[in-house]
């Protein structure tokens, strides 16, 4: 944690406020975006329910993570408190937010640039983080492994459309394991069927702190028939690129 030092620093996307959560864990809010990175009830205590337990880390013990949005590290730190051999792969548009959150919270052993990507290190486990537009760098790094688990940690829809529509989650289905969990915060019914028309079997699941419900999707496997229905309903319309 930061002892005596400012709450607020900028990097390349604006100003960051450092703010505490119920838990005693950090989250920032961002100006780019309006928005902060984490539940205010929690910022560690959500990253472990919706992605870490959403994913069945600790049970699975899957090889490959892949994160949307590395922020503070939160997902790569809750990850190797379960887990410790694995290749976590994340996205980020702010460089400088890396090595800031590396200065204060030290989440690797060893953290390195290699061309536009981010090597970190913690024992056994390496992180991967590709700098840059999500959309492109998925595109165009050459991935070691296929994603076992993945934290869909954007922004908001409202924020941060172009990573919740049914075409990045073709994207990322085609990257997937077989065995795959995918597991998100969000409740809405647009991004539900964003997954459910990129071809993704879906589940709902209590949310985080009285929220109504989060999501988790995999490549396969049984719909309820209840959610398959009201998924199904063309009233319920898939956010698509053509709208970004």
């Amino acid at each position: 944690m930061i002892k005596g030092k400012a709450l607020k620093f900028r990097g390349n996307l604006g100003e960051y406020e450092l703010q505490i959560t119920g838990d005693g864990s950090p989250t920032l809010h961002s100006e780019a975006f309006n928005e902060s990175c984490h539940s205010n009830h929690g910022a560690a205590s959500e990253t472990r329910y919706i992605y870490v337990d959403g994913c069945e880390v600790l049970k699975r013990k899957p090889r490959c993570i892949f994160e949307v949005g590395f922020g503070l590290g939160t997902g790569w730190q809750e990850s190797v408190k379960v887990h410790d051999d694995f290749i976590f792969y994340s996205t980020e548009l702010d460089e400088k937010l890396v090595y800031w959150a590396q200065e204060q919270y030290k989440l690797f052993d060893k953290l390195v640039k290699e061309n536009d990507v981010l090597i970190g290190t913690k024992k056994q486990a390496k992180a991967v983080i590709l700098l840059g537009d999500a959309r492109e760098t998925v595109k165009s790094y050459k991935f070691e492994r296929k994603f076992d688990a993945i934290y869909q940690d954007a922004f908001s829809p409202k924020r941060n459309p172009s990573l919740w529509t049914m075409e990045w989650f073709k994207t990322l289905l085609n990257l997937s394991s077989e065995s795959v969990i995918l597991s998100t915060y969000s409740a809405s019914s647009r991004i539900k069927k964003s997954l459910f028309s990129a071809g993704w079997v879906l589940e709902e699941r209590e949310g985080f702190m009285g929220k109504r419900s989060s999501t988790r999707a995999f490549r396969k496997g049984e719909m309820s028939d209840q959610l398959f229905k009201k998924l199904s309903n063309p009233k319920i319309t898939p956010m698509s690129d053509s709208e970004l």
